[in-house]
């Protein structure tokens, strides 16, 4: 079965955030995937164009989530190239209730 893009996923550019180098952009980008991912369930991905703000988001996200149905999952990749995405990807897929936070290298 292929998968249909249309009814099924949504990209999300937001134009309202401060911008990156504003020390509020990151809270902010916290606050939104926060709210999307518990309004759809999980079901979501946060990509980043930097490990930096991999780094970032990931941890902010985890603290408010503990202990509730949203799982949130990130990782730095490793030096050695091993990826986790598939897995994550397929796992959060099955269970539902996750938010992902990948960096531009995700799909790698």
């Amino acid at each position: 079965m292929l998968f249909d893009y249309p009814s099924q996923a949504a990209i999300v550019v937001p134009t309202d955030l401060p911008p990156p180098n504003d020390p509020n952009h990151t809270v902010e980008v916290v606050r939104l995937a926060g709210e999307s991912a518990r309004r759809l369930g999980g079901r979501t991905m946060v990509l980043t164009t930097s490990l930096r703000a991999l780094r970032a988001i990931g941890a902010n996200l985890i603290e408010p989530y503990e202990g509730t149905d949203l799982e949130v999952w990130f990782r730095v990749p490793s030096p050695s190239g091993s990826c986790w995405c598939v897995s994550a990807w397929l796992l959060a897929r099955e269970r539902g209730g996750c938010l992902l936070v990948g960096s531009v290298s995700f799909g790698e």
